[in-house]
């Protein structure tokens, strides 16, 4: 089985908070590598890690629903996230810890939001999961 194939199973069987969740943890782990890659003084990879961990903060950005105060509460927070990733002087450890915070609510809920997925009262994702490439 080919490598897309592969991902595009292993999504498709996911629930909602779970996909969330991998996002979080791939962003954070972008900007960790950030952080590395300044450290080490290695401008190729910052550059590119910056990049993906951009990218990847726009995604979780793009999927808040702010029809509910507690989305634009998670939106206001994703767009200070990207201020920290700024052009200029990076905030990286700010960034982090927002991130951080957020991932460990949306762990606090995981067992919930799986039951009601499961139960029908959140929509599930099956059948929905095109390809996705989280190395983008």
């Amino acid at each position: 089985m080919n490598h897309q194939a592969y991902q595009s199973r292993e999504f498709s069987d996911m629930t909602r908070i779970e996909m969330l969740l991998k996002l979080y943890a791939e962003t954070i782990g972008s900007i960790e590598l950030v952080r590395d890659a300044q450290g080490e003084g290695d401008q190729e990879l910052y550059r590119s890690a910056m990049n993906r961990a951009r990218r990847l903060v726009l995604g979780l950005l793009s999927g808040v629903n702010r029809d509910y105060p507690l989305g634009d509460d998670i939106h206001r927070l994703l767009v200070f996230v990207i201020g920290c990733l700024g052009d200029e002087k990076p905030d990286l450890e700010g960034a982090l810890q927002v991130l951080g915070t957020l991932r460990d609510a949306f762990q606090e809920i995981e067992e919930r939001a799986i039951e009601l997925e499961l139960q029908g009262e959140i929509p599930s994702l099956k059948g929905r999961m095109g390809t996705m490439d989280t190395q983008a």
